[in-house]
């Protein structure tokens, strides 16, 4: 068998190729990681508001979402000690992903029912390099961008549906006297309703669970809050 080694060009020749192909593929990774920095962020400003709006009906008190900068806290009323604090972790979306957040507003603010309260939309800018995503949230609190589809924004008019049904749930809950708590379903229109209740705290506090279902062109869909009702 007769084998030999490279010759000096045809390694040179094989060192040109090597660089001009990490030439073209290295700029395509950094725009491809820039993009994703971006995405990533629009989606935690997303993920922030349903957080908001799922601990508005949970706490059953108006909640409020802090947009400074690029840091996203959520603050409200906790349903056992009454006193305002964060709930979960501030999103720090600048440090995170390394992306800008400008929004038109400096907080959004959400009903016991996680509807918003604000008189118009609220426009955020996410932007990281050449890539930017503007979100629009509606008055009541319903994210939209250009990303965003039909079936999308269909599904967030049911989780708003979904989340007046249970806040009204929670209201008749709170009437009543913990012991006189109980499980149960109802009917609804196409929503159909049903809620569990739990006593916590050693027996000063009762933890309701509501799921809301409802039938989609996929199957039934089911939306479930929870909150803490103290006797």
């Amino acid at each position: 068998m007769n084998s030999r080694g490279l010759t000096v060009s045809e390694l040179v020749i094989a060192l040109v190729l090597i660089g001009a192909i990490s030439a073209m593929a290295v700029p395509r990774l950094g725009q491809s990681m820039t993009k994703q920095g971006m995405v990533s962020a629009r989606n935690g400003v997303v993920a922030m508001v349903a957080k908001a709006k799922a601990s508005a009906v949970q706490r059953g008190s108006r909640t409020t979402l802090l947009l400074t900068g690029g840091n996203l806290v959520i603050k409200s009323r906790h349903p056992v000690s009454g006193a305002i604090d964060t709930v979960g972790v501030p999103e720090n979306l600048t440090k995170r992903y390394g992306a800008s957040v400008a929004a038109s507003r400096d907080s959004l603010v959400f009903d016991p029912r996680g509807l918003g309260m604000e008189s118009g939309s609220t426009t955020v800018v996410v932007r990281k390099g050449d890539y930017a995503d503007t979100l629009v949230i509606s008055a009541v609190g319903l994210v939209a961008s250009a990303a965003v589809t039909t079936r999308m924004i269909g599904q967030g008019q049911r989780y708003s549906e979904a989340s007046t049904m249970a806040a009204q749930r929670f209201e008749m809950m709170r009437a009543q006297s913990c012991g006189s708590m109980s499980a149960g379903s109802a009917l609804d229109g196409r929503f159909a309703v049903t809620w569990t209740v739990q006593a916590v705290a050693s027996g000063r506090a009762q933890a309701v669970r509501v799921v809301v279902q409802s039938p989609t062109t996929r199957g039934m869909r089911a939306d479930t809050f929870a909150t803490t009702i103290p006797c």
